[in-house]
């Protein structure tokens, strides 16, 4: 390793510039040899980071940029998303709650300018209380688990005109609901359905 910087009793104390064996390159504040404070680190594969530094750790507030070209703006903690903070990948978002590099808490995921979830997640899933629209329109909202839908729901397939509004299991409609299907007039179904409805739809 080398340091171009200040140095107090020899040690590397100030701003400056430290060069790593393995080729990554930190320019930034050190305090006592630790990078400490605010700084930017680059690694070899092109991983970015630039924001607040503690003790050696990446840690406080920062921007991540991926070598894929997507970027992290946000809290960090040892290294990973952890707090609240925005990605951006492409078309691709989310901004919300992480957890030790994954979506956790509350937030809202956009695939499109359309497409998108809003609601609470668990371990990078779809878990709680959310709404997600696809690109056609299509909606849901209600409960999910580890991704799919699990629970009370309301279903709206746009173009077709029909809604589901009941109980989910695994991503399918089974248990107690109403079914709702438009064609010359409006017809109403309430019963118990089953995996095999004809109304199954997966996410």
């Amino acid at each position: 390793m080398s340091w171009t910087g200040e140095c107090v009793e020899g040690i590397p104390h100030g701003y400056g510039q430290l060069i790593f064996r393995s080729g990554a390159i930190y320019v930034g504040d050190v305090e006592h040899g630790l990078m400490h404070g605010k700084g930017e680190i680059t690694l070899p594969g092109g991983w970015n980071y630039r924001g607040e530094f503690f003790k050696n750790s990446i840690q406080g507030f920062g921007k991540i940029t991926f070598p894929d070209e997507s970027e992290y703006e946000g809290d960090v903690v040892a290294g990973y998303r952890h707090g609240i903070g925005h990605f951006q990948k492409g078309s691709i978002s989310y901004t919300g709650t992480w957890n030790a590099g994954k979506r956790d808490g509350k937030g809202t995921a956009r695939w499109s300018p359309v497409s998108y979830y809003d609601g609470e997640w668990k371990d990078d899933k779809c878990h709680g209380h959310g709404v997600r629209q696809w690109s056609n329109l299509d909606t849901y909202k209600g409960y999910w688990s580890n991704g799919v839908r699990e629970g009370d729901g309301h279903m709206i397939w746009h173009e077709e005109g029909q809604e589901y509004r009941g109980q989910w299991r695994r991503g399918v409609q089974e248990g107690t609901g109403t079914g709702i299907w438009r064609g010359s007039k409006k017809t109403e179904y309430r019963r118990r359905f089953l995996a095999e409805s004809k109304l199954l739809y997966k996410i």
